[in-house]
């Protein structure tokens, strides 16, 4: 039997990335405050993809300054404990990999087996792997794949399959209940 892989993303899973993503919004195109309620909400604004992304990188580009959410280390441990491979796997530009294995590294947010940054995670999916992300087309993605989904409630991922849980301890208490 292979060993049990969980997929982990990222952005809006392991660090709060909408904040200073709106803030970097607001500081290049004078972007309204306002709540993303669906995962294109940019597009409202007359903001293309094209300044979104570049706002997107920037974030990347800053995220040292960044700490992990409240549970993340132990959701690692946990995942270690119940001997799970952890694939990071986080929607940014693949050069960004070693930065982000450095962010990882520096707030104590292991082990894992390998960094993929990249446009599409697909590749690392196989039935019955365990999947936590925010993004809807990764967790509609996962779910029509036969993987297990969990992820964080935010307002653009509502109404899809899989579990949804509010904060990372729920995601932590899914995992031990469900592999422990």
């Amino acid at each position: 039997m292979s060993q049990k892989r969980c997929i982990l993303d990222v952005d809006g899973t392991l660090f709060d990335f909408h904040t200073p993503l709106h803030q970097r919004l607001h500081e290049l195109y004078d972007f309204p405050e306002m709540e993303a309620t669906s995962w294109d909400w940019y597009k409202v604004w007359g903001i293309t993809d094209k300044q979104f992304y570049k706002a997107v990188d920037d974030v990347h580009a800053q995220q040292m300054q960044y700490s992990p959410f409240s549970g993340a280390l132990d959701l690692f441990l946990t995942l270690d404990r119940l001997g799970f491979e952890v694939f990071v796997a986080s929607h940014r530009k693949p050069q960004s990999a070693d930065l982000l294995a450095t962010w990882l590294n520096a707030n104590y947010l292991e082990p894992y087996s390998a960094v993929y940054t990249g446009p599409s995670k697909k590749q690392f999916f196989r039935t019955g792997d365990l999947l936590i992300d925010d993004a809807p087309h990764t967790i509609e993605l996962g779910c029509d794949m036969g993987m297990d989904v969990v992820y964080l409630k935010c307002p653009w991922n509502k109404d899809l399959p899989g579990e949804r849980v509010a904060e990372l301890w729920h995601v932590i208490e899914y995992i031990k209940e469900t592999y422990g």
